[in-house]
């Protein structure tokens, strides 16, 4: 089934609809984090131009490479323009496709840069290729050797304890790196607590800095929004009956490996 086809179904006319292909200017994410967390209408609303000249709103969601998380469809009330650079909408959440919102996943190749599109000109294209059982939270647990995440996404793991990735970084201890997206610079550290990685990084997503001086530093001489900038990986898992010799040991080895005392955010 394409747009078009569920378009149809309840009544929607294209030529009054712009799709808005939501997606952040610097976090791909940021309108996804939006909606999982119950504020998308508001960051919907604020544009920095007045893109919405039709009666309705389609809003698709970028979730991942060429996948759009359909976000409801929205009535335009009115605009207006409080700066320059910055307007506000007025928009009420329709009921078309309610029970579908945040459920239906659609597929679409965008290769250009423009997020407002008539719609009779690209619907025919948008297919749809996945309805989730509940309604989208964050993609579940990829497995040890693929878990990289961004700080914002953390943050929503943590803050909806995610079942997935809270069972299985509760279950191990381990080595992780936090890279500082903007510079290349690492921060290697070790999960040995209790509840494992899940307790070391649910810290990292409360603070920003997991208490590590160097970050610490590093937030206080930029910005507490500088943490948008850290991306969190497993480098090593270990089970949680070793011993703290042995975590120590390994933790060491990793930051030999990627010279982080010297080139990095590690200051031992």
């Amino acid at each position: 089934m394409f747009l078009n086809e569920l378009l149809s179904i309840y009544g929607l006319e294209p030529s009054d609809i712009k799709l808005h292909m939501a997606m952040g200017e610097k976090v791909k994410i940021e309108p996804l984090l939006a909606f999982t967390n119950g504020d998308f209408k508001t960051w919907q609303e604020g544009q920095r131009n007045a893109y919405f000249g039709r009666k309705y709103i389609l809003s698709l969601i970028y979730l991942r490479n060429n996948e759009w998380l359909f976000g409801g469809v929205y009535s335009v009330n009115g605009c207006n323009q409080v700066s320059e650079k910055k307007f506000k909408y007025d928009t009420t959440l329709q009921a078309y496709g309610s029970d579908l919102i945040g459920r239906v996943v659609l597929y679409y190749e965008k290769n250009f840069r423009n997020n407002y599109l008539i719609a009779e000109n690209h619907i025919s294209n948008m297919q749809l290729i996945e309805i989730l059982r509940d309604k989208f939270i964050c993609d579940p647990f990829p497995g040890y050797a693929n878990a990289t995440i961004s700080y914002e996404q953390l943050k929503q793991i943590t803050i909806t304890e995610e079942n997935s990735w809270k069972t299985a970084l509760s279950i191990v201890n381990g080595i992780y790196v936090i890279t500082d997206i903007s510079t290349g610079k690492l921060y290697i550290g070790k999960a040995d607590g209790e509840e494992g990685l899940w307790q070391r990084w649910c810290y990292y997503a409360s603070t920003g800095h997991g208490s590590n001086i160097d970050l610490i530093e590093l937030l206080k001489n930029k910005s507490e929004d500088y943490k948008l900038n850290f991306q969190y990986t497993i480098l090593e898992v270990i089970p949680k009956a070793s011993n703290q010799e042995f975590i120590n040991e390994r933790e060491t080895y990793w930051k030999d490996v990627f010279c982080t005392r010297k080139h990095g955010h590690n200051k031992n």
